[in-house]
């Protein structure tokens, strides 16, 4: 149960950084402050 609750939290992510991509070159900070934060989970 809380795999598959991690499955859907992990899945989001992935489209929330897709829609950062799409939507703005200009977050690329945004981005690497985003992914420093994945890493540190």
């Amino acid at each position: 149960m809380f795999y598959r609750f991690l499955e859907i939290l992990v899945f989001l992510l992935l489209l929330l950084w897709i829609a950062l991509l799409f939507n703005v070159g200009g977050m690329s900070v945004k981005l690497s402050e985003f992914m420093t934060y994945l890493d540190s989970l």
